[in-house]
């Protein structure tokens, strides 16, 4: 899932899990907006 903060411009990539919410990435959209993908594991 994601959210995108209109006030501001970064995205924040999360995941809602049984007992967490785990924040995968938070992303400038206007600076290397996908930057963190290869980061994933």
């Amino acid at each position: 899932m994601k959210v995108i903060l209109h006030r501001y411009p970064y995205k924040i990539f999360y995941s809602i899990e049984f007992d967490h919410i785990y924040i995968i990435a938070i992303a400038h959209q206007h600076r290397r907006p996908e930057y963190w993908v290869n980061r994933i594991s």
